[in-house]
């Protein structure tokens, strides 16, 4: 395999930043899809059965929920880092 050097090896390596990132996004969007379903699963079932095993699911699966929609925000600030890159790059 040729080694790349210089601008090329920056292209290189920000292509790869660009699709980890993108692999990164569509696998963190269905874990969040699945901690807020099992949120208002937990939520339903505390209907029907509101006991201390069930208060404690509810509130673990709400820090859970509020954990992984805390990285929104970052992930749109390093979007719009990754933007501001290509604009560099493109002149």
């Amino acid at each position: 395999m040729d080694k790349i050097y210089g601008s090329d090896l920056d292209l290189a390596l920000s292509d790869n930043l660009n699709k980890a990132y993108l692999k990164f996004v569509e696998s963190f969007t269905p874990v969040l899809d699945e901690a807020e379903k099992y949120e208002q699963n937990i939520t339903a079932m505390k209907l029907f059965a509101d006991g201390d095993e069930m208060s404690n699911k509810e509130h673990i699966v709400k820090e859970m929920v509020v954990t992984l929609t805390s990285f929104i925000p970052l992930m749109i600030k390093f979007t719009n880092l990754q933007d501001h890159m290509k604009e560099i790059e493109n002149g």
